[in-house]
């Protein structure tokens, strides 16, 4: 952050993102790599059944993960979700890194709204001319 200062949009991006799910990410990594070392240990939990007070059948739970003493979290829930964050993580990049490389002065990157994506192509980012831009 010192070489492009704090309000420079890859700082903003790495700083959000890191607080948002990198850390977390790389914590269950390095629990992976080193367990038992700063990030301590991952638990993962395959699926179980369990039987619940009062039932006379089990109930079936989905694989689950955790770090050390936090709470069990759904593995399917989150996988897509951290797939999810880094595809977004690398568009942004992208685009943040082809504006510092100097984008005509005609086009701009701008983002669909979520509302206006087409559900079986959810494209998130569009190239296109700035308004007013001149050819």
């Amino acid at each position: 952050m010192q070489q492009f200062g704090s309000e420079d949009d890859l700082s903003k991006l790495i700083k959000e993102d890191q607080e948002l799910w990198i850390k977390q990410l790389v914590r269950m990594r390095n629990a992976v790599e080193h367990p038992g070392g700063y990030a301590g240990h991952l638990h993962i939990h395959n699926f179980e059944a369990v039987l619940l007070d009062g039932q006379s059948h089990p109930r079936l739970i989905e694989p689950s993960w955790h770090l050390n003493d936090e709470p069990r979290v759904s593995i399917g829930h989150d996988l897509p979700v951290f797939v999810s964050n880094a595809l977004e993580f690398i568009e942004d990049l992208l685009v943040i890194s082809m504006r510092k490389a100097g984008l005509p002065s005609m086009v701009d990157v701008f983002q669909i709204p979520e509302s206006e994506r087409d559900p079986h192509c959810p494209v998130r980012l569009r190239v296109c001319l700035r308004e007013g831009g001149k050819i």
